[in-house]
């Protein structure tokens, strides 16, 4: 039975250009697989400053994230346009 090499062992194995794949260990899942596997998709949404100023407000007294905030808004504004209530869309310029 052979025992397992020391990191600096593996490290010289490595420095000789020998192959110490085998010694690794296997990657982790990442950050964007976790994403697809939930079917997330990560966007990027440009904010005046004031507006940034109300949802940290927001954020502080409800002790939540920013995203958080955005995420329940935007939530809350989907569900009302499906249902035909009280959300209009209007078009403003930032």
């Amino acid at each position: 039975m052979s025992k397992e090499p020391t990191a600096e062992e593996i490290a010289e194995k490595a420095d000789r250009g020998e192959d110490v794949t085998p010694y690794l260990s296997k990657p982790q899942r990442g950050y964007a697989n976790s994403l697809r596997e939930k079917k997330i998709q990560r966007t990027t949404v440009d904010f005046g400053i004031q507006m940034l100023a109300d949802l940290d407000a927001i954020a502080s007294k409800l002790n939540i994230s920013r995203q958080a905030v955005v995420k329940m808004a935007l939530q809350e504004f989907l569900t009302r346009y499906h249902m035909g209530g009280d959300a209009k869309i209007s078009h403003t310029e930032t």
